[in-house]
């Protein structure tokens, strides 16, 4: 009982393996958006290499160059956006050789910058032509979506996208999720700790945020 954050983790999942490229993921801060990215990181097939970004990425070179290293592409180097072309080259036509995926995870993605963002879009879209599997995966608070909807006016490719969105637990959400807890603990069948009244002041307070 989590508040469907199995069904969000089964979605994703699925959603990878028959080729989405673009999954959205949106919540408030401590609704457990970074705890699925990590969990998603270990499901995914052996075939599939995952680049997770657990921060906010600076600029485009760095995306590049951080999956150029992730995979081992050797390549002349990013300076001062010279090279990336190159690199997005090579690593195309390492993934292609090696008939490998793709997914790449930006968490915290309210904070990447929209042009950074348009490089993405459009690097998904050149890959996704090279004949490449490649997802993206973006996980942020909903002021993300304000963002990424000023994209519109870009001319992308249309692809299918997959939003997910994470809402608050329930107090008997907030209930099942405490006793979880508890049960996970050393001798939890001899523990009573929460009361009723508890889990109600609880949720009252979180309001429905594993992280609060």
């Amino acid at each position: 009982m989590d508040g469907g954050r199995a069904e969000v983790l089964a979605r994703l999942q699925e959603s990878i393996d028959v080729g989405v490229p673009l999954l959205l993921v949106t919540g408030e801060e401590g609704s457990g958006k970074t705890m699925l990215c990590r969990m998603l990181e270990q499901r995914v097939t052996d075939e599939c290499i995952v680049v997770h970004f657990k921060h906010p990425v600076e600029s485009f070179e760095d995306v590049v160059r951080v999956i150029a290293s992730e995979l081992g592409v050797v390549t002349a180097g990013i300076v001062n956006g010279e090279g990336v072309k190159d690199a997005i080259e090579q690593i195309i036509a390492f993934l292609l050789e090696n008939s490998r995926h793709l997914l790449i995870i930006f968490d915290e993605a309210e904070i990447i910058y929209l042009a950074t963002l348009e490089r993405i879009r459009k690097m998904l879209d050149q890959m996704t032509e090279e004949g490449v599997y490649l997802h993206v995966l973006f996980s942020g608070r909903p002021s993300f979506l304000e963002n990424y909807e000023q994209l519109i006016i870009c001319d992308f490719r249309q692809i299918e996208e997959v939003h997910l969105r994470l809402k608050p637990l329930s107090e008997g959400e907030t209930a099942d999720y405490l006793e979880g807890c508890i049960n996970r603990l050393p001798d939890s069948a001899e523990r009573e700790v929460f009361t009723q009244e508890v889990i109600w002041k609880i949720c009252a307070v979180a309001r429905g945020n594993f992280g609060k």
